[in-house]
């Protein structure tokens, strides 16, 4: 069973990666379409046009009938109206949604626009629509028609020869109805994809078909295209079906055996979005550039190509965070999310984070956690672990965890409550961790690196701190984990290395965490501070538009993060409210329940060991706990409190990246300047030492530790003996 379920999850992977590369083809072809007008080159301009439309059409429609039988089972009449009733949801709420959006941004701009739409477009929605918008007319009446010629003439291969038949037909008569049209038009390569999807049995791998594939295409191209006058309608459209045809067999092969990138996976999981919107935000661009003068093609393209993917991504993701507005895209999916929100609502997940220890093995400048290790018989049991509500995520940190020998039962444990598991750690125990790993291969693992060797050694104080972790990760990735990465605290003693670690990290394609300094009971620390705030921040500043330049939304948004990070170091008012003790909290080794660790004093909600998960989250004490963060003056900016407002709160960072993104592509980069208070500070409208005052440092104040009266005894014991 579990060999069957990988073969059929890898035939859906290639047919996305397919789909998103016609995807890709159209976007070009109604990007160089529109670009006409200032092209100097239309020669080499209408070739790639043509080059491009001679099959993405007929391989999307191909693509569409090889999903069909494996997402339809019709057997009587009520299950085609079950199926049809769904393909007209799913297909004509997008259609009309931004078909509209089309004609009315097109009357609005109608003397800026290429081809300004009238009453007639508007009246084609219903028989006559505009690009790119047929295609979901068209497949929807294929939709209609295929499982009617299915049930009159049972036989596939008769099905097959049936809409053979009236492709050949389409190519003499024509009508005035479009849904005809379209299905003697279309129809033979949508029933083409479902009569492969049916029939192909040779799952046999070779590089040979694609080469000669690319080499046919490209002379077919040229050749067509010379010749173009002399082709008439029919070979051209047996060129499309020998085409697409063949193009289903070569990519097939390509996406299996090529290795994947982050660009095409963009395009997979979000081809249908970028579909709809990619003529809507180029055409904007279009316009904005060639009203501020800009009128070179090459430019064009670029912006053009950029808008019309990522756009519609930041578009897609925003809208998956605002209720409802993701069904203009997916409307049945989007109503089964909110009935399950609401059947969910009476048992909301949580963001969590579990100390299971105070024990901890390095010996941090920024961290005197090992200076008050917590007592082993008091950590936090299993028992009481069982007794914490459901999370979506779940982080597990210390001291250092993997110095609990049970750490792998509180995973267990955790798992039976959390969505998603990512353990903080040093790395120094990679027995452990590797253990951890074969045992629970979706866990993610952070590990805690300060910076490059030397500076990573001397925070730590961890003698070969640097070699262990590293490989660790190395190891972790060999085996094939996806959720692993870095994590390192800024601070002036290795802010340079801050580039040269995410350099890193992305060349052994990880993730990559970052925080700087604070002080709170968990540190037991009270004087971290930031001394070069310029310094630091022009570091973070390099990081920010590292960031920025990758392909990858994730990572756009973590720009935003570290640019709330130069906030931070500054002293000013966090970037997004906080809502720790309302939608997430921290427990520690003691069983005490506090909504972060970033307070001076260590704020109890109450106590798991001695009460039900309800009664704690409920009683008095939380609530006078919540009213306290209310008015909380720390400002902090720690990923634990962040991650959940920036996707509690997405159309402010949204907004950030949108606006970053333009301005990267104009090569305008991001500037720590942007921040009023680093031009003050520069400017000197405000001193260091006034800075130093909005920070959490006090020189003068006793640092607190959270730790329990018996761990205190112990302590004390170890220290007088």
């Amino acid at each position: 069973m579990r060999e069957q379920k990988i073969v059929k999850n890898n035939r859906i992977d290639w047919i996305d990666y397919t789909k998103a590369f016609g995807c890709l083809l159209v976007v070009i072809g109604h990007l160089l379409m529109s670009l006409r007008s200032i092209d100097t080159n239309s020669n080499i301009t209408e070739f790639i046009i043509y080059f491009v439309y001679l099959f993405h059409m007929p391989l999307f429609m191909c693509m569409s009938g090889i999903l069909y039988h494996s997402k339809s089972d019709i057997k009587s009449i009520k299950d085609y109206g079950k199926f049809e009733l769904k393909k007209i949801i799913n297909l004509l709420v997008p259609y009309f949604t931004f078909y509209s959006i089309t004609m009315v941004l097109n009357m609005l701009f109608s003397s800026s626009v290429n081809t300004p739409k009238g009453k007639e477009e508007w009246l084609g929605i219903f028989n006559n629509p505009i690009a790119p918008y047929w295609f979901l007319y068209a497949l929807l009446s294929i939709f209609i028609i295929v499982p009617i010629v299915e049930r009159v003439f049972k036989d596939k291969r008769i099905v097959l020869s049936f809409f053979i038949i009236i492709k050949v037909l389409s190519l003499f008569f024509k009508t005035d109805i479009y849904f005809i049209n379209s299905i003697m038009s279309y129809g033979l390569y949508f029933y083409l994809g479902a009569f492969i999807g049916l029939e192909k049995k040779n799952n046999k791998r070779s590089i040979i078909p694609i080469i000669i594939f690319v080499i046919l295409y490209i002379c077919s191209s040229i050749m067509s295209y010379i010749y173009k006058d002399k082709i008439d309608e029919y070979v051209f459209k047996f060129i499309e079906l020998a085409f697409a045809t063949f193009g289903i067999i070569i990519f097939e092969e390509l996406f299996k055996n090529i290795k994947k990138s982050k660009f095409l996976d963009t395009f997979k999981n979000y081809t249908f979005q970028i579909f709809l919107m990619h003529t809507i935000f180029a055409a904007g661009m279009r316009i904005i550039f060639l009203k501020l003068g800009i009128r070179n093609y090459y430019f064009h393209i670029i912006i053009g190509l950029l808008s019309s993917i990522y756009i519609p991504v930041l578009v897609s993701l925003l809208s998956q965070k605002i209720v409802f507005s993701d069904f203009f895209f997916y409307p049945l999916k989007t109503i089964k999310t909110i009935k399950e929100r609401k059947n969910k609502m009476a048992e909301k997940k949580l963001n969590g984070t579990v100390i299971v220890t105070y024990r901890c093995n390095a010996r941090c400048t920024m961290c005197n956690r090992y200076k008050c290790p917590s007592k082993p018989d008091e950590e936090i049991s299993i028992e009481t672990i069982k007794k914490l509500p459901k999370m979506y995520f779940t982080n597990i940190t210390g001291g250092e965890p993997f110095i609990r020998e049970d750490l792998q039962d509180v995973v267990e444990e955790l798992y039976k409550k959390s969505d998603r598991i990512v353990i903080s750690t040093n790395g120094f125990f990679t027995d452990r961790i590797i253990a951890m790993a074969k045992r629970f291969p979706n866990i993610g693992i952070r590990i805690s690196i300060e910076g490059l060797e030397k500076t990573n050694n001397e925070i730590r104080g961890l003698k070969d701190g640097y070699k262990k972790g590293y490989e660790t990760l190395k190891k972790l990735k060999e085996m094939g984990m996806k959720d692993v990465g870095f994590g390192m605290t800024v601070q002036d003693k290795n802010a340079p290395d801050l580039v040269p670690l995410y350099n890193i990290s992305n060349e052994m394609d990880m993730e990559f965490a970052t925080a700087s300094l604070h002080n709170s009971f968990y540190f037991v620390e009270a004087k971290n501070i930031i001394h070069n705030r310029p310094m630091v921040a022009q570091n973070f500043e390099d990081l920010v538009n590292e960031l920025l330049n990758s392909k990858s939304p994730k990572k756009w948004f973590r720009a935003y993060f570290n640019h709330g990070l130069i906030n931070y170091i500054y002293g000013q008012k966090r970037l997004l409210p906080c809502d720790m003790a309302f939608d997430t909290f921290f427990i520690d080794p003691y069983g005490d329940v506090m909504p972060c660790n970033g307070t001076k004093d260590k704020e109890v909600m109450g106590n798991l060991n001695e009460q039900t998960w309800d009664e704690l989250w409920n009683s008095e004490q939380a609530d006078k706990v919540r009213e306290k963060v209310r008015h909380c003056d720390r400002q902090c900016w720690m990923i634990g409190s962040v991650s959940p407002a920036m996707h509690k709160y997405i159309w402010k960072p949204a907004w950030w990246v949108v606006r970053h993104k333009i301005k990267f592509w104009t090569k305008k980069k991001y500037s720590m300047y942007e921040n009023k208070i680093v031009r003050d500070y520069r400017d000197g409208k405000v001193t260091k030492e006034e800075l130093d005052k909005c920070s959490t440092c006090d020189l003068k104040c006793e640092a607190k530790d959270g730790l329990s009266e018996a761990s205190k005894k112990h302590l004390k014991s170890k220290k007088d003996g």
